[in-house]
């Protein structure tokens, strides 16, 4: 078994969630700027 192949799996798969987190929430942020925008 190759170990340094599933380490940088591990981590890739670690950043593709990072991104998706940070992608998620940053939706999260403007579904919120618009709402503030349709009440104001």
């Amino acid at each position: 078994m190759n170990n340094d192949f599933f380490q940088k799996l591990g981590d890739s798969i670690k950043d593709i969630l990072e991104v998706i987190k940070q992608a998620s929430m940053s939706d999260q942020i403007t579904q919120i700027i618009k709402a503030k925008k349709v009440v104001a």
